[in-house]
């Protein structure tokens, strides 16, 4: 996991949204984001869309840094 933050509106029905960093099938690894309904009941995982493409820059440059750290 490398953050997560009250979504703020950010996703409709979404109270948290947790920025999630997993191996995809090659030596890559691939962003996804896993969402708390507003209920705070149930978690649903979310590819990266247009409308979280600033959550991504951010998780991209919170990578960075921990890689030169």
């Amino acid at each position: 996991m490398l953050f997560d933050l009250p979504a703020g509106g950010l996703i409709e029905d979404c109270r948290r949204i947790a920025v999630l960093r997993i191996p995809d099938d090659g030596h890559e690894m691939r962003v996804v984001l896993a969402l708390l309904d507003a209920n705070g009941t149930e978690i649903r995982m979310q590819a990266p869309d247009e409308e979280t493409a600033h959550l991504m820059r951010f998780a991209d440059a919170f990578v960075e840094l921990l890689e030169r750290i």
